[in-house]
């Protein structure tokens, strides 16, 4: 018998969706589960993690201001979240397929994201993909010059300001799910920094690229994980002023080789 995994691999074509969502959630899960099938997206619904102290986190979250370059106290609901995107990319893994989707349940959906339910789009060595985006629609933002041209007018851009954090949904190979449980199982920030920040070493391996316009964005409304203040927190030591300062640096001046763009969500 075939498992639900496999089931919806075969509706989806070539590309497993995982959703992420709490128990106690229910009108999130019935409004994630009306809008997938308005979309033709076929998804299996993933139990969030919840975490209620941090001695059930002790062993993988490091708490140390000295050590981690990101210096404030993570929520209890960031660990929670962190743990559920991991556990997707777990299942991604066990389920033997080369792609995934991992979203979570306060997002909008482009009408055409099921055109995306395929690889044949996804350009060679490409293995990361964001698809979402909390920029808000017609601010400016900055991204490279160089772009990957998709069909239909989309195309795959790298966002150089702001930082592209938000784990809203995002397109991940099989081989960037491992690589990620392998290294970053040990918690040192907030999930969407870990993936989509220069800071850490994912970006570096696999690179940052978006489609734009956004297929998906983050609705309004209450966060189940709570809200947290902008940037990493206090500098502590003489090796976060280093690492932080040449990121900023960079950052900076990426910002003059890149080119004005206008967020625009995909509404077509």
């Amino acid at each position: 018998m075939l498992s639900i995994d496999e089931l919806n691999f075969m509706k989806n074509k070539n590309i497993i969706v995982y959703y992420i969502n709490l128990s106690s959630a229910i009108e999130r899960r019935e409004r994630m589960e009306r809008l997938l099938s308005q979309r033709g997206v076929h998804a299996s619904r993933v139990e969030a993690v919840v975490i209620r102290s941090y001695d059930e986190v002790r062993d993988i979250y490091n708490n140390s201001i000295i050590d981690r370059l990101y210096t404030k106290t993570l929520m209890l609901g960031e660990i929670g979240c962190y743990l559920s995107h991991l556990k997707c990319m777990k299942n991604l893994l066990e389920s033997g397929m080369e792609w995934g989707v991992i979203m979570e349940d306060d997002i909008d959906l482009s009408k055409n994201f099921t055109h995306f339910m395929r690889t044949d789009w996804m350009p060679n060595g490409v293995k990361f993909i964001k698809a979402s985006s909390i920029i808000d629609e017609g601010r400016i933002f900055y991204r490279e010059k160089k772009s990957i041209s998709l069909n239909n007018g989309y195309s795959l851009i790298k966002i150089c300001k702001p930082i592209p954090v938000g784990t809203q949904a995002y397109f991940i190979h099989r081989d960037a799910a491992k690589y990620f449980i392998e290294h970053f199982s040990k918690i040192d920030g907030p999930i969407d920094e870990v993936l989509f920040s220069p800071i850490f070493g994912f970006y570096e391996k696999y690179g940052s690229w978006s489609i734009f316009p956004f297929l998906s964005r983050e609705l309004g409304g209450t966060s189940n994980i709570g809200k947290r203040s902008p940037g990493y927190g206090k500098i502590y030591t003489l090796r976060q002023f280093l690492v932080r300062s040449f990121y900023k640096y960079r950052k900076s001046l990426r910002k003059f080789l890149c080119v004005k763009e206008v967020s625009k969500f995909d509404m077509r």
